[in-house]
């Protein structure tokens, strides 16, 4: 989809920076359409989900299918595990934000993406990247924590890496200013 927006816009290539879900796009991008990027900032983000979280993955989308229940009931229980502590109470507008674009997510759309995240693996293709990469990690974030995307920066030619302090899952909503400040700077 990406490749075929960038063809719509007549833009030959760009920088492209992804978070979660995002950031595969972005691994997929490097590796499989390389003319079609400047640089990469990998987000929040990894190239394989772990082993031991497929099951879990593929049990929570199931009970969510099951349940008949909307989204906006998962809303509270994903962003007590992606953001940090703090969010709700230091930004509540923008808490509400997330839990509003959590709410317009289809359930089968939850459930594709969930599909999807488990049958992408990019870790393996790591040498393949070879365009600028900035890697950005939240401090606080248990789902991708910063140790785990230390081995992109580790295993991708000149990749640079910061860890936002104080931020979650979602870097640049946690922490702004922090977060833009070293984006802008890469």
């Amino acid at each position: 989809d990406v490749v075929a927006t960038l063809d719509a816009l007549d833009v030959r290539a760009t920088h492209f920076a992804g978070s979660s879900l995002g950031g595969m796009v972005g691994f997929a991008l490097a590796i499989d359409h390389p003319d079609r990027l400047l640089s990469v900032t990998l987000i929040a983000t990894q190239g394989i989900l772990p082993e031991t979280s497929h099951e879990t993955l593929r049990a929570n989308a199931e009970a969510l299918r099951s349940s008949g229940e909307a989204m906006s009931s998962l809303a509270p229980k994903i962003l007590d595990r992606y953001m940090n502590p703090g969010f709700v109470d230091t930004d509540p507008d923008g808490y509400q934000q997330l839990v509003d674009q959590i709410t317009r997510t289809s359930v089968e759309g939850y459930i594709g993406s969930s599909n999807a995240i488990i049958g992408m693996n990019f870790d393996d293709r790591l040498d393949r990247v070879d365009k600028p990469t900035m890697v950005i990690a939240g401090e606080l974030d248990r789902p991708t924590p910063p140790e785990r995307m230390e081995l992109y920066r580790d295993n991708i030619a000149g990749a640079k890496m910061v860890v936002i302090p104080g931020a979650g899952h979602f870097p640049f909503a946690d922490q702004p200013e922090a977060f833009n400040r070293e984006f802008r700077r890469f």
